[in-house]
């Protein structure tokens, strides 16, 4: 992939990582609390629970940040490599 895309995607999921931080910040003690009455299991308690960050939590960033990435950035990186460029010339020659 293009560098400009890896570094976008990295930069943008520390950015929702910190703000999805922020958010349950002052309200974590209660969301630790209610979690533990329910006796959820340890791993099943992420960022929505009050606690650091599980690999759902994670995937569900990463998803939101990548449907932010404009198609036409990645139609760009494509052009950039020469795959295109040879599959192009092999559709050509048949």
């Amino acid at each position: 992939m293009d560098v400009g895309i890896i570094v976008m995607i990295k930069k943008n999921f520390r950015y929702c990582l910190l703000c999805n931080i922020f958010k349950i910040y002052e309200e974590r003690q209660e969301l630790q609390e209610t979690a533990k009455k329910t006796k959820m299991a340890r791993g099943a308690m992420g960022l929505n629970k009050g606690y650091a960050p599980h690999l759902f939590d994670v995937m569900e960033i990463l998803v939101e940040v990548y449907n932010e990435i404009p198609a036409s950035k990645v139609k760009n990186c494509w052009i950039k490599t020469t795959l295109v460029l040879f599959i192009h010339h092999l559709n050509l020659k048949q």
